[in-house]
C-alpha cells in the first residue's frame, strides 16, 4: 500500500537549488596507523564504499574507521513557516541510521547542531568513528532530516520531536567490508599444467603469524585456460565467475580455519583463541567462526565449507 503522510515532508524539490540548496560533500574516510598518523582512506565511489580492496592497509580487525561528512543547506528558511515543512520556532536536525545484518548492530546517530529560520547557510558536519573488530558484511547509512525541537504546531506540520521529515532519504551509501576474495592475501604464478588455483599453508605459529602473504596465499594460475575470465570477472558481483571466486574463497577459509585449529590444537589442547594475537591466523578464523557460525573444532572440512558459502551468498544478496 501507498504511504499516506499526515504532514508535510522534506521533498527533493525542496531541497533543490531554487529552494534550500542542499548538497552534501563526499564521505571521508581515514584510520590511525601504528605511526599514529591519520590517514585518509581512498574512495571511489560515494553511494557503495568497497573496503579492503587494495587500495590501503587498513584492516577491520586492527583498525578503527573514521568516517566524516559535510551537510550544507544554503537557505534553511525554505523549510520554515505555516505553510511549510515546519513552524518558525521550531529546529530541524540531520539523523542518520546505521545498520548492518552482517555485523548484527544497528543505531541512530544524531548529528551535532540544528537548522533555524535563516537565510544564512548552515553547515551540519557528521563525525563518527567504527571501533576495530565491530565491522563486517555491508554496513548501511541513510541521512534523513527530523524535527528536533517543537514550539509551535500548525496544521500538516509534524508535531513531535523525533518524527522523520524526510520524504526520501537525503543520502545514502554502503560500506562493503568483505569483498569477493579481497581481504585474501593473493598472489599469482605461472603453471601451465597447474590447477586454476591453490592455498598455500605458510605460517609456524597460527596464533602468532599474522594473516597476511608471508603466511597463507590463494595462488592463481595465469596460464590456466580460465584465468583470463577469472580476472576480468573476480570482483563482479554478477556471472559464473564470480561465483566461481565466491567458491575459492569459501573452500580456503574451511581449508584454514580446520588446518589452524588442528595446528593450534597439537601444541595445546586446551587453546583458548582469545589468547591469540591481534590480526593473527586465529583473530581471523574466530572473526570467521562468528560471522559464519563456523564451529571452528569441527573437523569436517565440507560442513565447515557449506557454512561459509551460504553465508558468503547471503552476504552478497544483502549488497
Amino acid at each position: 500500500m501507498p504511504e499516506v503522510d499526515l504532514y508535510r515532508k522534506i521533498t527533493a524539490e525542496y531541497c533543490d537549488a531554487t529552494h534550500a540548496n542542499l548538497k552534501i560533500g563526499d564521505p571521508r574516510l581515514s584510520y590511525t596507523a601504528e605511526e599514529e598518523m591519520e590517514i585518509e582512506y581512498p574512495i571511489e565511489q560515494r553511494n557503495r564504499i568497497e573496503l579492503n580492496n587494495g587500495n590501503s592497509t587498513w584492516a577491520p580487525n586492527e583498525n578503527e574507521l573514521h568516517y566524516s561528512q559535510e551537510f550544507y543547506i544554503g537557505n534553511p528558511s525554505a523549510f520554515f513557516g505555516k505553510e511549510k515543512i515546519t513552524d518558525s520556532e521550531n529546529k530541524i536536525g540531520i539523523a542518520v541510521h546505521i545498520y548492518s545484518r552482517t555485523s548484527k548492530f544497528q543505531e541512530t546517530v544524531v548529528l551535532d547542531g540544528s537548522i533555524e529560520d535563516s537565510p544564512n547557510e548552515k553547515n551540519l558536519l557528521f563525525d563518527y568513528r567504527f571501533e576495530k573488530g565491530t565491522l563486517r558484511g555491508a554496513i548501511n547509512l541513510d541521512f534523513f532530516f527530523y524535527l528536533k525541537e517543537s514550539n509551535k504546531n500548525n496544521l500538516f506540520q509534524a508535531n513531535e520531536v523525533g518524527l522523520r521529515l524526510s520524504q526520501d532519504d537525503i543520502f545514502s551509501t554502503q560500506l562493503i567490508i568483505d569483498g569477493n576474495g579481497s581481504t585474501f592475501p593473493i598472489t599469482e604464478t605461472d603453471n601451465p599444467s597447474g590447477p586454476l588455483w591453490q592455498i598455500k599453508k605458510l605460517w609456524k605459529d597460527p596464533m602468532m603469524d599474522p594473516f597476511n602473504a608471508s603466511s597463507v596465499q590463494i595462488e592463481l594460475n595465469r596460464k590456466h585456460k580460465n584465468y583470463n575470465m577469472l580476472e576480468k570477472n573476480a570482483l563482479s558481483k554478477d556471472g559464473v565467475y564470480a561465483l566461481l571466486m565466491t567458491q575459492i574463497v569459501a573452500q580456503s577459509i574451511a581449508m584454514i580455519v580446520v588446518e589452524a585449529r588442528r595446528d593450534v590444537e597439537d601444541e595445546n589442547e586446551y587453546f583458548e583463541i582469545e589468547d591469540a594475537s591481534d590480526g593473527s591466523i586465529m583473530k581471523v578464523v574466530d572473526y570467521w567462526a562468528d560471522i559464519y557460525g563456523i564451529d571452528i573444532r569441527n573437523d569436517n572440512i565440507m560442513e565447515v565449507f557449506n557454512k561459509v558459502f551460504e553465508g558468503m551468498k547471503e552476504q552478497y544478496n544483502e549488497n
